[in-house]
């Protein structure tokens, strides 16, 4: 492992070097032009004092000598003409510099389109006032060699995403259950959108691997290697329904290699998870003393501790708080997200040294130095959301999407359910009443609001509806209609009604 970690830092090393290689080339060009600046200038000055000398000598073998008096005089006047001759030289300006501008290579061009599609999707941490610098990914030097690479390769951009590990195990105020919901659809849907993004200026696209990282931490928290196992099958169940075939799965086993490149079973997954988790730790673990000073010294790896914390507070109190004081209680929170933190850093170690050359995502805010922090359900507020498996989804009356724990809104929002299953949170409005057994009303992350007839039999849009997506029409993004006889479907905009 130590020869793979020394590669791939020599490769990083090389893509630093030719991303500095046109601003070195530039600075020369400029030193260059420069330079035969001043020579010219100096060549000039010589020339004209060579023909000066050489007019005085040709004078002076012509004139006789005067009186001393004449010959003083003459020394003044020659004075005073060397004088002239010094305001004139010193006022002279050097030739100007024209700026040098290297031409971009194709390669460049598009690689720097697909850096700005990839920024246009982060959210990160301001470490300076600057106001550019606020708005400019940090991560730029680090990740334009890599996209560079894969396309003067004109290969896939490849990127990975530790995420999607389960669902929380506080199913009574965070989740709504053990496996996806409308919060992990509207995170795939986002990734998704972001692969399609960048095939609109790249022709080979874009690849997103999410690396489930369930199994590295699920036994801290009190949750099962079965149920891991089941989010994981479900959520790439849903992607595929989707037809969302630019997102993989790759867990843990499958990066190790353990699998030796053969389908990972069920079976195999729950018999290898716990050798996994020694491998990590024998492997690339870390000592507690670093980690302390890592998240002392490090902005990015406090943010992800205090992370861990804010999140474990509630996912531990249905068990430990029940049989321990509150400050025993404090002290075991931050021992587990102790432990979460060494898993972390030993799982972030694994993906440098196996998946070296992809492009590093992350659901964590951070300043952005070194991975792309992506909001998977960005907020009207502009606050960096919950992840999906921390918490429920709310649907606004204006279509908005919330990141929210169930506890704080099972008062102002009706549950909804999604093969028989509880699927997210509707605020409640009269807009949003419509007869169940004949229109179905779905939220989606690419279309909004949904409004489709879900009877056999021709179904008729009256006055009361047609008011009702008036107002849904002027309050929301987007609303689309579906299978009603008296309505085209598509789109809708306030001017059709």
């Amino acid at each position: 492992m130590d020869h793979e970690l020394q590669i791939t830092a020599l490769e990083n090393q090389i893509h630093d070097f030719v991303s500095n290689f046109e601003s070195t080339l530039l600075t020369l060009a400029r030193s260059l032009l420069s330079a035969k600046a001043a020579y010219s200038s100096q060549t000039e000055k010589s020339e004209k004092a060579s023909q000066q000398k050489q007019v005085k000598q040709h004078v002076d073998v012509l004139t006789p000598p005067d009186s001393p008096q004449q010959t003083e005089a003459q020394n003044l006047d020659e004075v005073d003409s060397s004088t002239d001759l010094l305001k004139t030289t010193s006022i002279q300006q050097p030739q100007a510099v024209q700026e040098v501008i290297l031409p971009q290579s194709e390669s460049r061009k598009t690689s720097l389109k697909i850096i700005e599609i990839l920024q246009s999707y982060g959210q990160h941490l301001s470490t300076t006032d600057d106001e550019k610098s606020q708005h400019t990914w940090a991560g730029t030097k680090k990740f334009l060699p890599m996209v560079e690479k894969y396309v003067e390769a004109g290969q896939t951009v490849k990127m990975i995403l530790p995420a999607f590990p389960w669902k929380s195990i506080n199913r009574v105020e965070k989740t709504l259950g053990p496996l996806p919901d409308l919060g992990e659809e509207l995170a795939l849907a986002r990734l998704h959108n972001l692969c399609q993004d960048i095939s609109q200026v790249y022709e080979h696209g874009a690849q997103l691997t999410l690396a489930t990282d369930g199994l590295v931490f699920d036994d801290l928290v009190g949750i099962t290697d079965e149920d891991t196992w089941e989010y994981g099958e479900a959520l790439m169940a849903m992607a595929s329904s989707m037809g969302y075939d630019d997102i993989k799965l790759v867990r843990v086993q499958e990066i190790l290699g353990l699998n030796e490149g053969r389908p990972l079973t069920k079976e195999f997954y729950l018999q290898t998870a716990e050798e996994c988790r020694k491998v990590l730790a024998a492997q690339f673990g870390k000592a507690d003393e670093v980690i302390r000073d890592m998240i002392q010294n490090d902005e990015d790896s406090c943010i992800t501790y205090r992370g861990f914390i804010k999140f474990l507070e509630l996912d531990l109190n249905p068990g430990a708080a029940a049989t321990i004081s509150g400050s025993q209680y404090r002290k075991h929170v931050k021992k587990v997200a102790m432990g979460m933190m060494a898993r972390a850093e030993s799982f972030t170690k694994i993906i440098q040294a196996k998946l070296g050359d992809y492009v590093r995502l992350s659901i964590h805010p951070s300043s952005g130095a070194v991975k792309l922090s992506v909001p998977l359900i960005p907020q009207v507020s502009g606050g960096f959301p919950k992840s999906p498996w921390h918490c429920s989804i709310t649907v606004g009356v204006d279509g908005s999407f919330k990141t929210v724990h169930a506890k704080d809104v099972s008062e102002t929002h009706d549950l909804v359910y999604q093969n028989d299953r509880p699927y997210f949170f509707r605020e409640k409005s009269p807009l949003y009443e419509w007869l169940p057994n004949l229109v179905s009303l779905e939220h989606s992350y690419s279309k909004g609001l949904v409004v489709r007839a879900v009877t056999s039999q021709p179904c008729v849009l009256g006055e009361r509806e047609l008011k009702k997506l008036q107002q849904l029409t002027l309050l929301q993004p987007q609303v689309h209609v579906e299978n009603f006889t008296n309505f085209p479907d598509g789109r809708l905009t306030p001017e059709m009604f």
